[in-house]
């Protein structure tokens, strides 16, 4: 059983929770631990010594000894190609990628050579070998400076077509897990061309699509008997970030595991939903009835099948929902002061527990 899991982000809650010897990921211990191999985009890296990228905003950050909670979740493969890769400048790099070999934690997607970020992981499980890629598109804005040592495998569709082909007859399966999606973080829906993108890439010969960078759940998309995720939201995040309070909107507080048999090919997936309370981790499938309604009536049907549906979503989503978000869910609004006092006395609440 191989089990994928979405954003890791260990920030700053997560630090005062590890310093406390309080493990937020116990409610899925049975799942997460009945696994052969547990995936994870680890979208926060370790704080450096040299500063911060200042050409990205925001900036994600935790605590070295922090990502010894990557253990706690039994994680066994760290997908680095991601937008938050460089804000810890090299030496948060380095010190995040000698905690994952120390933890024998493999990591792909990123390195200190092009070569190295290029290299996928090979890995044989129920008798049938798997090769999983990561790939990072450029509209997520990873913002590496020109001089930038530390290396991204950036999503390129003819790289990727020669990836497939050299893999594709000495593996059993093979997975892409992509970063993409710039233009729609925070979106309930895909980008207009991902599921153009994605079906090629099945047509390449891909056999699973796992998609982040939302921090929202996406809806799964089925081609050809092969699954395509979008996105699958947020693992762990603290709302809690360089001290302030940002208040954590409902769809960015849920995520998905998707777990995958294999027997020579992929013969089931089940997803199953998570949701952060207090950056305490619990299962809570019953939304899952929820979402999956929405895909099919919303997505399946209108929005991805109509242009101008996707259009009249999207200037709803990059207009409209901005002036909520402002009045509901700004730093200084009161509605947020009340939200920052009632999560501290949640986090509190966990600690002293």
């Amino acid at each position: 059983m191989i089990r994928f899991v979405g954003d890791i982000s260990l920030n700053d809650s997560y630090n005062i929770l590890y310093k406390n010897n309080i493990n937020p990921f116990s409610d899925l211990e049975e799942v997460l631990f009945d696994s052969d191999l547990v995936v994870g985009n680890l979208e926060c890296l370790a704080e450096g010594s040299e500063g911060e990228n200042l050409l990205k905003a925001p900036r994600l950050k935790t605590e070295v000894d922090t990502l010894n909670m990557l253990k706690y979740m039994n994680l066994g493969l760290a997908l680095l190609a991601h937008n938050h890769i460089y804000d810890n400048l090299k030496d948060g790099f380095i010190k995040t990628i000698n905690k994952l070999d120390e933890l024998n934690i493999k990591y792909i997607g990123a390195g200190l050579s092009p070569e190295q970020a290029k290299t996928p992981y090979i890995g044989n499980f129920q008798n049938t070998s798997i090769a999983i890629f990561n790939y990072v598109t450029h509209d997520t804005n990873p913002s590496l400076p020109e001089n930038a040592d530390v290396f991204l495998n950036y999503f390129d569709m003819e790289q990727v077509k020669s990836d497939i082909q050299c893999y594709r007859n000495i593996t059993d399966v093979i997975i892409l897990c992509l970063h993409w999606g710039g233009r729609c973080e925070g979106g309930a829906f895909p980008d207009w061309d991902q599921p153009k993108i994605a079906r090629e890439l099945i047509d390449l010969g891909a056999d699973l699509i796992i998609g982040n960078h939302s921090h929202t759940i996406q809806p799964r998309d089925n081609y050809k008997g092969k699954s395509i995720y979008y996105s699958l939201g947020n693992f762990c995040f603290s709302p809690f970030m360089n001290s302030k309070i940002k208040k954590m909107r409902t769809s960015r507080s849920k995520g998905l595991i998707v777990s995958i048999t294999l027997k020579s090919k992929i013969v089931n997936i089940f997803p199953r939903m998570v949701k952060n309370d207090g950056c305490i981790i619990i299962q809570k499938d019953k939304f899952w009835v929820i979402i999956e309604l929405k895909t099919k009536i919303l997505f399946s049907k209108i929005v991805m099948n109509y242009y101008i549906a996707w259009k009249i979503y999207k200037y709803v989503d990059d207009n409209i929902k901005p002036i909520f978000v402002f009045i509901f869910l700004h730093e200084g609004c009161i509605i947020n002061k009340i939200l920052y006092i009632l999560c501290k006395d949640n986090r509190n609440r966990h600690i002293n527990d």
